[in-house]
C-alpha cells in the first residue's frame, strides 16, 4: 500500500488551501491513507477535515527530507508517493508508471522528472531510506543531492505528449 503525502509551503498573505479539498477528492479513489505535511495545522485542519491525518515535520527548515522522514515514519503504508499542493496529482496513469518502475528496478525510491527538472515532487520512496535520511538529518545535513548518493533510486522522465 502506498500514502499519498501532501507537502505545503508557509504562505504570506492569502494561503492557497483552496485547491487542497480538490486535491484529497482527487486522490480519494486511488489511495487509502492520505498524509498532508505541513508547520501551520491549524491553518489546514478546516479543509482537511477527516481526509487526511495532518503531520508536522520532525526536523524544522529541512524540507523537503524532513517531510519524507516524517512521512515515512509515521506513516501505515510501506511506501510513499510526495506531492506539492501547489502541483496537485498528475494523475493515476503518472502514479503507475512511477510504481511499476520501482517494482521493475527494484529501487528503494523513484524519481519523476520533468522538464529536466529534479525535484522530489511526484517521487516514491519505501521505508527502507529512513535509516540514511535519519542519519542525515541528526547532523543538520540538508543535502537532496547527498541523500540521493545514499539510495537506489531510478529516473523516471515525463512522458511528452505527440502532436498530430
Amino acid at each position: 500500500m502506498t500514502a499519498a503525502v501532501i507537502l505545503t509551503e508557509t504562505y504570506t498573505g492569502s494561503h492557497k488551501t483552496n485547491t487542497l479539498p480538490l486535491l484529497l477528492q482527487e486522490l480519494h479513489p486511488y489511495f487509502q491513507e492520505k498524509i498532508l505535511i505541513t508547520d501551520e495545522p491549524s491553518l489546514y485542519l478546516p479543509f482537511v477535515k477527516n481526509q487526511a491525518r495532518i503531520l508536522v515535520p520532525f526536523y524544522k527548515e529541512a524540507d523537503p527530507l524532513s517531510s519524507l522522514h516524517t512521512s515515512l515514519s509515521l506513516a501505515v503504508s510501506k511506501e510513499v508517493l510526495l506531492l506539492h499542493e501547489s502541483n496537485g496529482f498528475s494523475g493515476i496513469h503518472t502514479f503507475k508508471e512511477i510504481k511499476k518502475a520501482k517494482e521493475y528496478f527494484q529501487t528503494q525510491g523513484v524519481l519523476y522528472q520533468e522538464d529536466s527538472k529534479t525535484s522530489l515532487t511526484n517521487s516514491l520512496f519505501d521505508k527502507s531510506v529512513l535509516s540514511v535520511l535519519q542519519k542525515q538529518l541528526s547532523v543538520n545535513n540538508k543535502d537532496t543531492a547527498d541523500f540521493l548518493r545514499q539510495i537506489n533510486y531510478v529516473f523516471v522522465h515525463e512522458q511528452k505528449k505527440k502532436s498530430l
